[in-house]
């Protein structure tokens, strides 16, 4: 009868079990969950100390100018996506990359709209160019 009549440890009026550490369902959810959000930055304490000190070694090591990132700048870059024209932020989904290389939202996804600085005429030209070669016919010894 004992077992029945516990009540969570965290007094909020709902019975608790042995399995879930004497809390409720809902208790017991809301204590793993902050158990997991440690671990996570304790992950990220140690992770950030490790890419701190792969940062001061990629400095040192340093040839011809290349650096190697930090995998947290990497990850910024990667999650911020503004329009270079407007600064709009754009979803993942709807942001267009141009051969310029900067993202741009829907309105300024086209080169006229943004004022593009890659010579899309000259490349095209090259392109076809390089896939099109000029086919010339043997030519035939006349009589």
């Amino acid at each position: 009868m004992s077992e029945e009549n516990n009540l969570c440890i965290k007094k909020c009026g709902f019975f608790g079990t042995a399995e879930n550490m004497n809390m409720c369902s809902i208790c017991y959810k809301k204590y793993m969950e902050k158990q997991s959000l440690a671990e996570k930055v304790a992950k990220k304490a140690k992770g950030k100390e490790e890419s701190e000190a792969v940062g001061k070694k990629a400095e040192e090591s340093e040839k011809g100018g290349y650096i190697e990132k930090e995998e947290g700048k990497m990850e910024e870059e990667v999650t911020e996506c503004r329009c270079f024209n407007c600064n709009k932020r754009c979803r993942m989904g709807v942001s267009f990359k141009c051969r310029c290389d900067h993202v741009f939202c829907s309105k300024h996804r086209y080169p006229e709209e943004h004022n593009c600085s890659f010579d899309h005429k000259t490349f095209g030209r090259q392109s076809l160019a390089k896939n099109n070669p000029l086919i010339k016919g043997s030519k035939i010894d006349k009589l």
